[in-house]
């Protein structure tokens, strides 16, 4: 039998010196609790493999030499053990007492039992057996080794007390059931012997590597339930709350963590097989790009049995060849999202009508008030140039005069829109600053002298001729802050300065050959002035300072709005200072491109505005087209000045009909009107080809009353050659007859 017990001991040396490597090279156990197992397994195969060579060599000095081994294995497997456990438990510093204690009795009694003489030897068929010499060896030795036993019982019976953690508390009872099993393998082989009774069965060593391998999966057991890289994957998998599917590269479902069976309403794994997710899910089949994708693909599914809208996240699985084996999906609900985004889309569209309504209604509103409008501003500007008396000159001046107001009030409200809207645009193009600081002073001294005022321009003569940007909103920006002047000043006088410094140029500039300058423009009266409190207010919509003593002063409130809306529209700032009672200084700047550098000519002090010579036609035949009588008498009016040969239509169906029987050289054309508008009717008289073409020699000109933003670039583009809104006037009509028609046929 002795030699079965030692080639059980070898087996068991050889494995407790297996599971000490495995420890100590596995990267996954670094810890000093790690450490102290495999000191411990290793003094498990030492203990084993001496007491292997105890049973199997009957010489006496190889056997002496393995009792050395062995109980050195021994004694280092006690202390080990023990380390392990108090690093288990979180023990430091002076709570290591124990151990020092054991280390110390450890060290004394080896060198007690392994001193030569110590013990005696006899073979026998069982081979050598010893007896200590010295009884108090004996003692001491079966003292020690039932102390050790109680120790270990101690330290397993304190680890499964509650205030340990559970792992630590299951480590503990592990423990527990391995000491009751060495305690009873100790009887056997230590304290019977000591008795008398020496069954010569290596009982404790054999059975200390069955507890070996218990606390080697115990640790094993306790590693896997903490985080690591490896057990990770599981721990984020099982406690994600979005669902979570794994598919083959058939699109058959393989894996779905818990939140996944939930959501497709399965039991269990075994309900996988079979399932066809795609089509019980969401009733379609698998889409073709998932076979594509490289990368993660992002799709969105409507799953109808859960009434759930879901956005996949699909990412394709490799195997280590960079084969293609499946794919894994994670769903996320996004029916709330979807929801909201849906209702915001509604929102979306009924601001956009809503916002469709009002364009259409400031339309309408601007045709219905500017053609009437066009009629009264129209007639009073033919009356003045008749020879009148001066009491009918002076009601048609007011006239006049109230109906601009209006136009103005009209105008503020439109562009006020634009711009509250974020409709309003630049309408960018060349235009020469000399003509446009001529058009302003002509204006603004007529203004000025009516109220009895003072108008000075000084102006940068050297300011570049030809800019490029938006003349309109420059010359209302001009109009607009002289207007305010002039509205608030009773005596003395109005002065408008414009300067200018060219910007540098970026990379880019230079790249593309552009010159940009900012335009200072200052407008100084010797007016009422702002108080210091209501300065902040100026520029508000709908506000006018001081309003007690200006509550006669005409306007809406909107002009400096409106101003400042276009100066940062053109990347420029808008600002004032004031003086209670001794004027106002507006200072503002824009950018400007610059096309021409040569300066503007040197410009004499403005004067009132000179009578201009209207147009004179000669043979031009002209064809008037609108359904409003007033409107059709108001143009043959304006052209009867012109020398026109004027054809009246009061319909697109009777224009197209003239325009078939005769030939005309421009066609003056209502936009708005009844069953066929201006539009079609224009594009059907395109269509008679010829003189009428695009192109031809017959110009189409659009009467319009809608003066909203982009009506010009739309009809333009719709095929009329030029534009002209209402209110008409001569100096707009005289603009685009001399652009249209030859020179052979007008002069000045």
């Amino acid at each position: 039998m002795r030699y079965i017990y030692s080639m059980i001991l070898f087996i068991c040396s050889i494995l407790a010196f297996y599971l000490s490597t495995r420890m100590f090279y596995n990267k996954n156990y670094k810890k000093p609790m790690h450490r102290a197992f495999s000191v411990t397994a290793f003094g498990s195969g030492l203990w084993s493999l001496g007491y292997a060579g105890m049973l199997y060599f009957d010489e006496v000095k190889k056997f002496m030499t393995c009792r050395a081994f062995g109980m050195f294995g021994l004694f280092l497997f006690i202390i080990a053990a023990q380390v392990m456990i108090q690093l288990l438990v979180g023990y430091k510093g002076k709570k290591y007492y124990i151990i020092y204690t054991e280390s110390v009795l450890a060290a004394f009694v080896l060198f007690l039992v392994l001193k030569r003489g110590s013990v005696t030897h006899v073979l026998t068929p069982n081979g050598i057996v010893t007896a200590f010499v010295s009884q108090w060896t004996s003692l001491i030795y079966t003292g020690f080794t039932i102390l050790i036993a109680l120790v270990f019982v101690a330290m397993s019976i304190h680890l499964m007390t509650k205030k340990h953690r559970k792992s630590v508390r299951a480590f503990g009872r592990n423990l527990l059931v391995v000491e009751i099993i060495i305690v009873f393998g100790m009887m056997i082989d230590t304290v019977l012997p000591a008795l008398g009774m020496n069954l010569n069965i290596p009982a404790s060593t054999m059975i200390q590597f069955i507890g070996l391998e218990i606390v080697y999966r115990t640790l094993h057991m306790s590693e896997r339930n903490k985080i690591s890289i490896r057990n990770l994957t599981g721990y984020i998998y099982d406690s994600m709350k979005s669902p979570i599917f794994v598919f083959d590269q058939y699109h058959h479902l393989i894996i779905a963590n818990k939140f996944g069976k939930e959501a497709i309403s399965l039991q269990s794994d075994g309900e996988m097989e079979g399932f066809d997710f795609w089509k019980e899910v969401f009733q379609s089949e698998p889409p073709k790009a998932i076979d594509q994708c490289k990368t993660t693909l992002e799709m969105e599914q409507y799953y109808e049995k859960g009434g759930i809208y879901c956005h996949l996240y699909i990412d394709p699985l490799f195997d280590e060849y960079k084969d293609y084996v499946g794919y894994l999906m994670m769903a996320s609900d996004t029916t709330a999202y979807y929801k909201h985004t849906k209702e915001l889309e509604e929102a979306k569209n009924e601001a956009m009508k809503a916002n469709k309504a009002k364009s259409v209604f400031l339309a309408n509103m601007s045709h219905e008030i500017r053609t009437p409008m066009n009629s009264i501003l129209g007639f009073s500007e033919l009356g003045l140039q008749d020879n009148i008396d001066e009491k009918a000159k002076g009601y048609l001046e007011d006239i006049h005069g109230s109906a601009e107001n209006l136009l103005g009030v009209i105008n503020d409200i439109l562009d006020f829109s634009k711009i509250e809207s974020g409709k309003m645009e630049l309408v960018n193009s060349a235009y020469d600053t000399t003509e446009l600081f001529k058009d302003v002073e002509r204006v603004m001294s007529m203004h000025a002298s009516k109220k009895g005022l003072k108008f000075v321009s000084e102006i940068n003569p050297n300011i570049p001729r030809v800019l490029n940007g938006d003349r309109v909103k420059v010359r209302a920006v001009l109009i607009n802050l002289l207007n305010n002047a002039v509205k608030y000043t009773k005596e003395g006088s109005v002065t408008l300065k414009v300067d200018y410094e060219m910007l540098s140029q970026t990379e880019e500039d230079i790249a593309k050959k552009k010159r940009y300058m900012e335009m200072k423009v200052q407008v100084v009266d010797t007016g009422i002035g702002i108080r210091k409190e209501e300065l902040p207010k100026v520029f508000e919509s709908f506000q006018r300072v001081d309003q007690a003593t200006n509550r006669n002063t005409e306007g809406t409130g909107l002009g400096l709005s409106i101003t400042k809306g276009f100066v940062e529209l053109m990347q420029g700032t808008l600002e004032v200072d004031s003086v209670y009672g001794e004027g106002s200084v507006f200072r503002g700047s824009f950018v400007q491109e610059v096309l021409d550098e040569t300066p503007i000519a040197q410009k004499e002090e403005a004067s009132q505005k000179a009578k201009k010579q209207n147009i004179q036609l000669k043979n031009v035949r002209i064809l008037s087209v609108d359904d409003n009588k007033v409107n059709l008498k108001l143009v043959r009016a304006f052209l009867g000045k012109c020398g026109g040969i004027i054809t009246d239509a009061s319909s697109g169906e009777e224009a197209i009909r003239l325009c078939k029987e005769n030939t005309f050289d421009v066609i003056f054309m209502d936009q708005m009107m009844p069953e066929m508008d201006g539009v079609e009717a224009m594009q059907r008289i395109r269509e008679l080809g010829g003189i009428y073409e695009k192109g031809g020699a017959c110009k189409i000109i659009a009467l319009t009353a809608n003066a909203i933003e982009g009506t010009r670039e739309e009809l333009m583009s719709q095929g009329f050659d030029e534009y002209l809104a209402k209110p008409m006037n001569f100096d707009a009509l005289n603009e685009r007859l001399s652009k249209l028609l030859p020179e052979d046929i007008w002069e000045m």
